[in-house]
């Protein structure tokens, strides 16, 4: 089952929808990270055995903002 939430980027404003999706295997537990895809904001951490998906629910309010 995946785990989901939307987060505001704190750099440019977008909300971002953030999906874990889990392999649901044995072992194989990381630290993986979720970036903005728009500026590259770190906005979630999280020990998975799996990745992340994310896609953007609303456009960035703030400009300019520090594109990587």
């Amino acid at each position: 089952m995946a785990h989901s939430h939307t987060k505001k980027c704190p750099t440019c404003g977008a909300e971002i929808y953030i999906q874990i999706v889990p392999m649901e295997v044995p072992g194989g537990k990381e630290t993986e990270e979720a970036n903005c895809p728009i500026c590259n904001t770190l906005l979630y951490t999280a020990m998975i055995d799996g990745w992340f998906e994310k896609s953007v629910v609303s456009p960035p309010t703030k400009f300019p903002y520090k594109e990587v």
